[in-house]
Order: structure tokens, then sequence, then C-alpha cells
């Protein structure tokens, strides 16, 4: 059987050839625009947000002695930090203070450093910040950073340059039972131990003088002592305040008076 080749006679019925009119035209331009949304957000972005350079100014090996990161005062539960500007840094600028206790038996690389607290932009030359709610004798070890955007943020401090600061002890009682009893020129005081006492400070007064260093005698672990040298016949105020190794002496005792006797 012999088929024929010849080409169909027009007006025969064929399959219609795939659309290319208005409705493909618009696929194509769909998924033109699909590929190249991204870029043009993009771009678009970068223009309306240009990027700034990163870390443009760091508390680094370079700056850290200019910046002279260090603790003014410590109490038990609270440490106050001061620092300053480098000359790097301009405009107002903020700053967090991030520190931990040691772990791990002093690995370095067991600090967890927690965030401390973020100073207010400033453009101050000289800073602050007063962490609290610290526990009381424990060594936390401190760094300090400008605080960037996420891109832009800065190294921590040199590991050598890390600041180690333990806070004081709690204060000891306050000494109870305090008693004075009058002899020739002198008078003999003692009192009920107060907690955590690692010592006492015996201080006198007379009239309108105030309490001082300069009439004050140290005393260790006992709980009595006398004071001699007084004038027979003058009246004196008497307390005691329990004192601790570093730690803030303790509140005064209640005030006791005595009168010292002449010789007969």
């Amino acid at each position: 059987m012999i088929m024929s080749l010849a080409p169909r006679a027009s007006g025969s019925s064929k399959s219609p050839p795939p659309r290319a009119g208005r409705w493909g035209a618009a696929r194509m331009i769909r998924r033109a625009c699909g590929l190249l949304a991204p870029a043009v957000l993009a771009a678009a972005a970068l223009a309306a947000f240009p990027r700034t350079a990163e870390a443009v100014c760091t508390v680094n090996a370079a700056t850290s002695t200019e910046v002279n990161f260090r603790a003014s005062a410590t109490t038990s539960s609270s440490i106050t930090f001061e620092w300053n500007r480098p000359s790097c840094a301009s405009g107002a600028v903020s700053w967090r203070v991030t520190g931990a206790t040691l772990t791990g038996g002093g690995n370095c690389c067991s600090h967890v450093y927690a965030d401390g607290g973020t100073t207010s932009s400033s453009t101050a030359s000289a800073l602050s910040w007063t962490k609290t709610g610290l526990n009381a004798n424990t060594t936390y070890h401190w760094r300090v950073r400008i605080d960037q955007p996420v891109s832009e943020r800065s190294d921590f401090f040199p590991h050598n340059a890390r600041l180690s600061v333990t806070t004081r002890q709690a204060s000891p009682g306050t000494p109870a039972g305090v008693t004075v009893t009058p002899g020739v020129g002198q008078l003999a005081v003692s009192w009920t131990a107060a907690t955590n006492a690692g010592g006492y400070k015996v201080q006198w007064k007379s009239g309108a003088q105030a309490y001082d260093a300069a009439r004050q005698a140290t005393v260790g672990s006992g709980t009595s002592h006398a004071i001699t040298g007084l004038s027979a016949g003058t009246a004196y105020a008497v307390r005691v305040v329990a004192t601790r190794t570093n730690a803030d002496d303790g509140p005064a005792s209640a005030e006791r008076t005595g009168t010292p006797r002449a010789a007969p």
C-alpha cells in the first residue's frame, strides 16, 4: 500500500499550533518579572539604605588604653564601671558592657558573656554604668564594646585586657548589748558579737564632737575594750561598729554614755 506524502488540501482539519498570542506573552512577562524582582528590590534597598563601613570604631588592642575601661565603685551587690570615648568614635554611640563568672575550671573558652546592659546613646567623653543584682564576694570578668548593628559589631576587648572585679562581702551585723562602765580616767566597753564580724571599731566623742578616726580604737575578734586617757568628769558617748575584710562596715550600735572618774 502506497501512502501519499502530498500536503493536505487547504481547509483540511488539523491540531491548532501553541498559542503565542497575548496569553502566552503574559506568561513570559510574569516569568521574567519573577526572576528580576529580587535583584530589583535589592538594588532599591541598597539605594535607600546604604550600608555603612563595618567596625568603623572598635574597642580593641589599638583603643583599649584610650578607652580605659575600669571599675570605679564596688559594693557587695553592684559594680560601677567608667570608660572614655575613643577618638575614633563620632556622634552618639551606644555601648554594651558584658560580664560573667569563670566556669569549667577557668578555661578561657568557657566564659559565657551575658549582656549586662546597653548605655543610652551618648556624645559624652566620659561614660559610666552600674550593674546591680550581683552576688557578694564573687569575681566577675567584664568587657565593653561599641554596640553597633550586628553587621558592624566590633570585637570584644582582647582576652588579656579583660577586667576582673570582685564584689565586696556582705556587711557584718550590728553589735548589741553595749555596756559602758566608768573607771579612773577611762571607760570599759563590752558588747555582744555581731554576725559575720571580723573585728570592731570602738568610737567615742564628747560635747559637739563628731565620731571620727581620731577617737576610735580598732579591736580584733574580742568583744570588750577599755578607752583610756579620758578626762575625768566629762561625759562621753560611745558606740561600736563591726568590721569585715573586703566589706563595708556594719551599722553602728546603739549609743551609750559614761563619765570617767577622777583618781581618789
